[in-house]
């Protein structure tokens, strides 16, 4: 699980024991999103809570950010587009000198400030102590010196602290509930996040899309029925190699873009069409082809085996050595 602070877009925040101090070299990571209620649509994610100084906020039309104790405001929006409600972000505030900073919104840079005041806040999630984000904080870092992180903190009833777990200088909220996790109104929210484990019974399943890799670490045995895969590299894995997967007798029909079957397996009897580019079948032993229709088509077909491929090879002819007399060469078969 993964658990984040809410802010509630009114007067609510995090108080630091003690401000912070953005040193040259290092960079203010903040991972967050923003809900609707946000004053003016501008998410207030860092300042300070005795004015509005040394703020950081995601607006409408650009980002803003003042320094020290001043209140210039240095905005910067190129490329710029404002993250989506619901949709986490990441934001830096990276101090590349002594006299200049550069803001990146998930690794795109938006523009740079030339300044030789530094970064100073004291309040998470909002300032003045009366502007607030309406949204979530997932974390706050500030290089090697600070490291918030609601998921690192305690969750029990009580106002709400996020821990420093570098520094210990934490950031205790202000008007905030004090429900403890999982509890109705708390301001610490599980938003998921670990592994599980999906089961697909006995049934009928669609996938669409791109990327969509079905992963077993079992023997898996796909029986007689109709199966459609449709979308770009998707991928059949079966990849012990004391394992096989057994495809019995029935229809398949394997559309897309570099489609791959790579298993340990036995071509029965049937017909078989296989259509598309960089078809490959990369088999390790033997392979028997027995009789049946095949129609290969597309580019870069290729059958790469190790072993002998025989196709009804007479019981008669035990080596190529040994074929009858006869037969003198390959029109005369």
């Amino acid at each position: 699980m993964t658990i984040v602070l809410e802010f509630d877009g009114n007067d609510d925040y995090c108080a630091m024991d003690s401000q912070m101090d953005l040193a040259v070299g290092e960079v203010l990571t903040i991972r967050a999103r923003g809900f609707s209620g946000n004053a003016a649509g501008t998410y207030r994610l860092t300042g300070r809570d005795d004015g509005f100084l040394s703020l950081l906020e995601v607006g409408s039309n650009d980002i803003n950010v003042r320094l020290g104790n001043s209140t210039q405001n240095h905005r910067v929006s190129t490329g710029y587009t404002q993250p989506a409600l619901n949709v986490w972000f990441v934001l830096e505030l990276d101090r590349t000198s002594s006299s200049s900073y550069e803001v990146r919104l998930d690794g795109a840079v938006i523009g740079t400030i030339s300044s030789t005041l530094g970064y100073t806040p004291n309040a998470i999630g909002g300032f003045d102590q009366q502007v607030s984000l309406s949204g979530q904080i997932e974390y706050i870092t500030n290089g090697t010196a600070n490291d918030w992180r609601p998921n690192d903190s305690v969750h029990t009833a009580g106002t709400p602290v996020i821990t420093d777990t570098i520094s210990g200088n934490d950031a205790t909220g202000v008007n905030m509930p004090t429900a403890a996790l999982g509890e109705p109104g708390s301001a610490w929210i599980d938003i998921g996040g670990s592994g599980i484990t999906v089961t697909l019974d006995s049934g009928s399943y669609s996938l669409t899309g791109t990327d969509v890799n079905l992963k077993a670490d079992y023997r898996e045995i796909i029986s007689t029925g109709a199966y459609a895969y449709t979308g770009t590299d998707i991928i059949l894995v079966d990849p012990p190699t004391s394992q096989t997967i057994t495809i019995d007798p029935g229809s398949y029909l394997l559309t897309g873009t570099l489609i791959q079957t790579a298993i340990k397996t036995q071509v029965n009897t049937d017909s078989y069409a296989l259509t598309g580019t960089a078809i490959n079948f990369a088999i390790t032993r033997g392979m028997t082809i027995e009789a049946g229709s095949y129609i290969i088509q597309g580019t870069d077909i290729e059958f790469s085996n190790t072993g002998n491929i025989w196709t009804d090879k007479p019981s008669v002819v035990t080596l190529w050595g040994d074929k009858t007399p006869v037969i003198t060469n390959w029109t005369d078969k």
